[in-house]
């Protein structure tokens, strides 16, 4: 496990102590479950752990992740899923104060059918982040991270297909002077393919965003085109590019392109390039509405 960070004024180390491969916890589950116990740790240096211009704090930091995931489904099944829980004990050496421990849950369940496709997912997370104050005071600022979706897709066709879900996210802070952010979301695409393995698409997406400060509570509407599947040999994904609207709830409204694609091209048998870009709204820790324009480029191999 290697961890990094970005920081402005310092540097973020992180060394692998040990990862503990999985290994059955218990007898199995049911004709297709299984029961794995997991675990990591990492020892980290950061040399400014509150990204602090002039009073730098320099901290080793220690996590231990024991955990263990629930898994069902053969490769082959049309029916798999994971349940999986781990708690990451965080020490931070000579600052006790910062010690915690962060629990963390996700599941996942998918079925495949002839017709038929049904995925879904959720998670919880603990998170925390070293913050500086206005008064130069150092403090974790935590926060509480709720996600759950569920999305169909549905042959109406030899060639067509239907695509809806239901998507909630919600972040909570555990400080004051943080915003928290709750939104639903309900995508829907019509699917036409054109070649075996490529469909063009349209799509609505409609978001609702709820803030601790109401004043700030806007909807969303996003129309969208776009293709999904094998462009080429190489090259694999999906990608939609449309019109973006976001309107405010107590008058106001923005309005711009948007886009949301995910792009793999293979260059060998063991390297691939992936490939993305995004243009969306969103609101800051502070309430701040904004437009999240960014590309990723990535190689692995």
């Amino acid at each position: 496990v290697i961890i990094t960070k970005k920081t402005t004024a310092g540097a973020f180390l992180a060394v692998a102590l040990f990862w503990t491969p999985r290994a059955p916890a218990f007898e199995p589950v049911g004709e297709t479950g299984n029961l794995y116990a997991t675990g990591a740790a990492t020892a980290a240096y950061n040399d400014n752990l509150f990204l602090s211009p002039t009073n730098r704090k320099s901290v080793a930091v220690f996590d231990l992740a024991p955990g263990l995931s629930l898994e069902y489904g053969r490769q082959e099944s049309p029916n798999q899923g994971q349940l999986a829980y781990s708690e990451d004990f965080l020490l931070f050496r000579g600052n006790k104060s910062l010690d915690d421990n962060l629990a963390n849950v996700v599941f996942w369940d998918k079925y495949q059918g002839a017709q038929t496709k049904l995925n879904f997912d959720g998670s919880f997370h603990e998170l925390d982040q070293a913050e500086q104050g206005f008064e130069g005071e150092n403090f974790l600022v935590k926060r509480d991270a709720y996600h759950a979706d569920a999305k169909g897709e549905f042959a109406l066709g030899p060639k067509t297909s239907f695509g809806l879900g239901g998507i909630y996210d919600d972040t909570e802070y555990h400080n004051a002077g943080f915003t928290d952010w709750r939104w639903y979301e309900v995508p829907a695409n019509l699917y036409y393919s054109v070649l075996p393995k490529l469909d063009l698409s349209a799509g609505f997406r409609y978001r609702d965003n709820y803030l601790s400060q109401s004043s700030l509570n806007s909807q969303d509407y996003y129309y969208n085109v776009g293709a999904r599947g094998q462009f080429t040999a190489k090259l694999t994904g999906e990608l939609d590019v449309g019109y973006n609207v976001r309107s405010f709830r107590h008058g106001g409204n923005d309005r711009g392109a948007g886009a949301d694609s995910s792009l793999n091209y293979a260059m060998t048998g063991k390297t691939s390039l992936t490939l993305g870009g995004t243009s969306d709204y969103g609101y800051d820790a502070f309430g701040q509405a904004y437009r999240d324009t960014g590309e990723i480029g990535r190689a692995s191999g």
